[in-house]
């Protein structure tokens, strides 16, 4: 991946007393990077560049959930409904009974 911030703005945050000059340099895949005492402490980034990553972010830990889901036990409906009966001390057999009558 590039490293933006080689190729970027740097300004110190006291130049948004002139935001119109600051903003005016915010491109897609430009931000500018505010700093405070020569070191990097804001990004001003165009806002679909940001909508951009923060869906990239929301699709990789998706993705991560998903994979660490496939890794773990499954249960058929069958089972959980068993598991479900036996915690409230249910009978199975009387369960089906109960839903023929139903």
């Amino acid at each position: 991946m590039k490293d933006n911030q080689t190729s970027s703005n740097r300004e110190p945050v006291s130049e948004l007393q002139t935001y119109e000059k600051v903003l005016s340099q915010v491109f897609p895949g430009k931000p500018v990077f505010l700093t405070r005492n020569e070191e990097d402490t804001y990004v001003l980034l165009d806002f679909h560049e940001y909508k951009e990553q923060m869906l990239s972010l929301i699709s990789m830990e998706l993705t991560a959930a998903i994979t660490e889901s496939k890794k773990e036990k499954r249960y058929s409906f069958k089972e959980v409904r068993k598991e479900l009966l036996e915690d409230e001390g249910i009978n199975e057999t009387e369960s089906l009974d109960s839903d023929k009558k139903h």
